[in-house]
């Protein structure tokens, strides 16, 4: 546990100071919403494959696998051709625009009535799935550190809440950044302590995976 409280505060101070260096940058709306239009790919990237990859997908997906299979795995396939409309169709379309928001494209296409619905409905869908990532995440968090679930879900909210009023899309997206190397770091880590300390490599895992699949599905 003090491990894990230790591990729990650095994070918190990193981030804090992430939010203190975004903070001092924020002089106008093109700083917060767009982070000046000045942040760099990599660090883009990083944060958007952090959002996919929520804690509900290595809380949830992995257990979903180990019970139905990797037929799960096809929802994340389909980011791939998904991936190459975005990136060669939708980002230059909206680049060319510069509007700070697709919501903004649907005033200028349509009308505000048009712009009202579907930033509500953004709203409605990302407040159902934040409410999601914020009770499987606590929820865990709360279990290993022994601590109460609700006062773990409160202090992280308010935390997130903070540090994006204060940081703007630049203290979101070098945070995103913080977060993509501990989850691709701890996974990768997880990998390699099981492969050395069951001797066993990923044709023994995929063999055993199928086999599980095989008897639960009888």
């Amino acid at each position: 546990k003090t491990f894990d409280v230790v591990v729990v505060v650095l994070y918190v101070l990193t981030t804090l100071y992430i939010v203190y260096r975004a903070s001092r940058h924020q002089k106008n709306t093109d700083d917060f919403f767009l982070g000046n239009r000045r942040m760099p790919w990599l660090a883009v990237g990083l944060s958007i494959m952090a959002t996919l990859l929520s804690s509900l997908t290595y809380l949830g997906l992995t257990g979903e696998v180990v019970k139905n299979g990797i037929a799960a795995y096809m929802m994340q396939a389909a980011i791939i051709p998904a991936a190459f409309i975005v990136v060669f169709a939708f980002i230059p379309f909206f680049m060319r625009l510069r509007f700070t928001s697709a919501y903004e494209y649907l005033e200028h296409r349509f009308d505000y009535r048009t712009r009202l619905l579907g930033g509500g409905l953004f709203l409605l869908l990302r407040l159902g799935w934040v409410s999601l990532v914020m009770y499987s995440g606590s929820l865990a968090l709360a279990t290993m550190g022994g601590w109460n679930f609700y006062v773990t879900i409160a202090v992280l909210g308010i935390a997130a809440t903070l540090y994006t009023y204060f940081g703007g899309l630049e203290g979101v997206i070098w945070t995103d950044v913080l977060q993509a190397l501990m989850l691709f770091g701890g996974a990768l880590a997880i990998v390699v302590y099981v492969w050395f300390d069951t001797g066993a490599g990923p044709l023994a895992w995929w063999q055993a995976a199928g086999e599980h699949s095989a008897a639960h599905a009888q």
